[in-house]
């Protein structure tokens, strides 16, 4: 926990091994919240086992609420209403 906010994270890593031959594949995730729960951010890294580019993604809380409130303002973007 650093300052008022609590950080979560974890990493799963998976071994496959025939013979002289290995992969790894590994995910990383960190989040991190307030101490009521509000997120602030998460970060999430994936390496596929030599695979490159690995991939990183990041984000705020913020981003993304104003993400989803600019598709929500947007008639085009909504999905149709289900009939009846």
């Amino acid at each position: 926990m650093l300052d008022d906010t609590l950080v979560t994270s974890s990493e799963m890593v998976f071994r496959i091994a025939r013979f002289e031959d290995e992969l790894t594949i590994s995910v990383d995730t960190e989040f991190v919240e307030t101490l009521d729960g509000e997120p602030v951010s998460m970060r999430s890294t994936t390496d596929l086992g030599g695979a490159r580019p690995s991939r990183r993604t990041s984000g705020t809380a913020r981003r993304a609420h104003d993400h989803q409130r600019r598709r929500r303002d947007r008639p085009e973007e909504r999905a149709p209403a289900a009939p009846g």
